[in-house]
């Protein structure tokens, strides 16, 4: 399933790239992902901040306006707090996550190489535990979720095609009714798991100055 996913996200990029006729960006960025939390009523679920990889390619659609697609990765622990069975702070090993997002991005400003952004997205996260401890709890299965985003930002090109993009995003994956890891299941209301980033990364324009969708 994980490598499906990925193979339709690399034709989709290679499609996207061979059909623009406008401007596009390829944006590779590194980042930092704070701590996150995510209560339920019977414990919480922790994922220590840790450095955070990937790519953004956005497609100019309006004046001012791009269309984008992002994903990331992040490498970090599993630890999980319960009252029933109990467990204070364990720590359940690695878990890789995956977030994959679709949306636009709004620049504003006058400056030709200096653009402020904010950007709506929404897409899906994976969450693939190590299974470090398979032979304490029945299973560590992974788990993919809707997700949410906003971000925020600013561009700076130092030339037509070459510049620097520097971003905050807040994604929000949202679990419907709980969670699972192994014996320790989570249910409740549908809860939102608050995840902060910053990050970033070169720019890589394609397509005219104007038609570049960093550029009105």
């Amino acid at each position: 399933m994980k490598n499906t996913i990925r193979i339709s996200v690399l034709l989709f990029l290679v499609t996207f790239v061979m059909n623009a006729q406008g401007g596009f960006e390829i944006t590779p960025q590194y980042g930092y992902q704070i701590n996150s939390k995510l209560n339920f009523n019977t414990g919480d679920i922790k994922i220590p901040g840790s450095g955070q990889f990937g790519v953004t390619v956005g497609y100019n659609i309006a004046r001012g306006m791009a269309a984008e697609f992002s994903w990331t990765q992040q490498n970090s622990d599993l630890k999980v707090s319960a009252v029933n069975p109990p467990q204070n702070g364990g720590n359940f090993g690695d878990v890789k996550i995956n977030h994959y997002q679709f949306g636009a991005v709004q620049h504003f400003g006058n400056d030709d190489d200096l653009r402020p952004f904010f950007g709506i997205s929404a897409g899906w996260s994976t969450f693939s535990p190590d299974n470090n401890f398979k032979d304490t709890v029945d299973y560590l299965s992974s788990t993919s979720t809707f997700t949410f985003g906003i971000s925020g930002g600013v561009k700076y090109m130092f030339t037509n095609h070459i510049g620097l993009r520097v971003q905050s995003q807040l994604l929000l994956p949202v679990y419907y009714g709980g969670a699972y890891f192994g014996y320790y299941g989570y249910t409740s209301y549908s809860k939102v798991f608050a995840m902060l980033n910053f990050r970033g990364g070169l720019i890589f324009a394609f397509g005219d100055r104007d038609t570049t969708t960093t550029f009105n």
